[in-house]
């Protein structure tokens, strides 16, 4: 499953053996999350469930399209993803040389609980998170955190390369 996490819209892209067996494009993006739930500082535990559930409630045919297929994977391809390798390995944003790297699921769920619990002040101070990601990094790390846990996905990978990425280089390989 590929997912890139948008301001105004999620995709979500189901592979097998290369090739596309399902996409939708949900407008759930986390700028409109905000918008529709401004969260607490720090986001409070009510407030986790509601974004949570309405994340769950719409992406219904995500749902049905994962159902029996069991993805072995999610790739990233997004800045919530880089920033999720970032703060794993406290990094600089954009100063690590990577294509791709696994967050193992022990990681994954300290740098969520780290968010989560943490306030804009702190997140502002956390080594390898942009400014400009402080606010948005939270519902995407719950969106990450469902996709994950619903579907049972045993593995979460980053890769540098986003979705117009693919684009492009299929429009090349047409010409």
């Amino acid at each position: 499953m590929i997912l890139d996490i948008g301001g105004g819209s999620n995709e979500f892209i189901l592979c097998r053996r290369k090739q596309i067996i399902w996409k939708e494009s949900f407008p759930l993006g986390v700028a409109r999350i905000i918008e529709r739930f401004p969260p607490s500082d720090p986001i409070t535990k009510t407030e986790i469930e509601t974004i949570r559930n309405y994340f769950d409630e719409n992406m219904n045919s995500l749902w049905t399209a994962v159902s029996g297929k069991k993805p072995d994977r999610l790739i990233g391809c997004s800045g919530a993803f880089d920033t999720l390798v970032d703060l794993l390995d406290e990094t600089e944003p954009g100063t690590k040389l990577r294509k791709q790297q696994e967050i193992c699921p022990d990681d994954f769920q300290k740098i969520y609980e780290r968010l989560i619990h943490s306030t804009t002040e702190e997140r502002m101070q956390m080594k390898g998170l942009e400014q400009l990601r402080q606010e948005m990094i939270v519902p995407a790390i719950i969106l990450i955190d469902l996709v994950v846990k619903k579907a049972g996905i045993p593995k979460i990978v980053q890769t540098d390369y986003a979705l117009r990425e693919g684009v492009l280089h299929e429009c090349i390989r047409t010409l």
